[in-house]
């Protein structure tokens, strides 16, 4: 073996690639093999899938296909970014990866893809989100661009935030001073003011306006 060809990856280097495979040069072309070529590149960290073929007379043709990261895992000891899948594939330095949205508490890239998918029938609430915290390992705080959260169900997410797009529409929720908004009852909103420690809890969606206030402060 005398030359390598390596495709499709763009997170990893080709030479930790290389090195993946050991000592290949002047090894015979046919004696190489592949498969187990194939699951030494695998268990990189970016890489998802590896095909290794021969090239006769002297050479190797690599393609990899690398995971996609969909988010950055926010933890005490660094920031991971992780696939649609759920798996962290590696620490990343402060800053980089910047584009993609931030994810905090145990167990939140597991379940991070279900909400994604979710939220891409809501393309109007997404660019306000700038983190999604996972809390109890059983539902999301959505946590938007001015400080608000959005406290979300364990179940029923759609129709939480159907019901944030509507209020949203009719009385422009999301750019009141609010410090959140908690929807994880299906029967009533809570409202919690940001410089108030007052709550206001309205029992449908039609009485917003007026709705059963618990506090003094008017919204």
């Amino acid at each position: 073996i005398k030359e390598v060809h390596i495709a499709g990856h763009k997170f990893t280097k080709e030479k930790a690639i290389v090195e993946r495979l050991g000592d290949v040069w002047e090894q015979s072309l046919v004696s190489l093999n592949t498969f187990e070529a194939q699951r030494k590149i695998e268990s990189l960290p970016w890489i998802l899938r590896a095909d290794v073929q021969r090239v006769f007379p002297h050479g190797l043709n690599i393609y990899v296909e690398e995971r996609q990261p969909i988010g950055r895992f926010v933890t005490l000891s660094g920031t991971y970014v992780f696939d649609k899948l759920g798996v962290v594939i590696e620490k990343v330095k402060v800053g980089s990866h910047f584009e993609l949205p931030i994810y905090e508490g145990s167990e939140a890239p597991k379940v991070a893809n279900e909400l994604r998918e979710i939220l891409t029938k809501f393309d109007d609430l997404q660019p306000l989100i700038v983190r999604f915290r996972r809390v109890d390992q059983r539902r999301w705080t959505l946590i938007l661009h001015n400080e608000m959260k959005v406290l979300l169900p364990e179940n029923g997410i759609e129709g939480a935030l159907s019901r944030l797009r509507a209020l949203q529409a009719q009385h422009n929720i999301l750019n009141r001073e609010l410090a959140h908004i908690d929807l994880r009852l299906g029967d009533r909103i809570t409202l919690r003011p940001k410089k108030s420690k007052n709550i206001k809890i309205f029992s449908r969606d039609e009485d917003f306006s007026v709705g059963k206030e618990t506090g003094k402060d008017k919204l």
